[in-house]
C-alpha cells in the first residue's frame, strides 16, 4: 500500500502545481479595455497648411518650458514642404504645446493643442 500512497501524493502535487501555473498565467492576460493601447499614444497625420516649409516640429507638455526632440526627425532632409503631410507617432494623448520651425529659422508656437482629438492636424501658422 505504501507505493499507492506515494503515487497518490505525487498526482495530487502535480495537479496542484498545474492549477497554480494555470492561475498565474491567467492573471497575466491583458486587462479589459486595452489599457496598454490607450497608454501607447496615437499616430496622427500632420498636414503643412502654412506658407512655408517646416524644418522642425517640437512638442512638449502643456505649459512646459522644455521642448522635446524634433518629431519630424533630426536630419537636414527631414522637411515638411507646403501642402505635404506626414504621419507622426505621438508619445501620448493629451494637450500639447507645438513649436514649428521654418527652414529659415522663424518659429511659430501653438499652445494647448489636443493633437489626439482628430487623426489629422493641420499646421497653419
Amino acid at each position: 500500500m505504501r507505493i499507492k500512497s506515494d503515487k497518490c501524493r505525487f498526482l495530487v502535487s502535480l495537479i496542484a502545481l498545474i492549477a497554480i501555473l494555470a492561475l498565474t498565467f491567467s492573471f497575466r492576460a491583458e486587462p479589459k479595455g486595452n489599457v496598454f493601447l490607450e497608454r501607447k499614444g496615437k499616430t496622427i497625420k500632420i498636414i503643412n497648411k502654412s506658407d512655408f516649409d517646416i524644418h522642425h516640429i517640437y512638442i512638449t507638455g502643456n505649459n512646459n518650458a522644455s521642448w522635446g526632440s524634433d518629431i519630424l526627425g533630426n536630419g537636414d532632409d527631414d522637411l515638411l514642404t507646403k501642402g505635404e503631410s506626414q504621419e507622426i507617432e505621438l508619445p501620448d494623448c493629451g494637450k500639447w504645446d507645438v513649436k514649428i520651425v521654418a527652414a529659415d529659422g522663424n518659429e511659430c508656437i501653438v499652445y494647448d493643442v489636443d493633437l489626439c482629438a482628430n487623426s489629422v492636424w493641420e499646421a497653419d501658422c
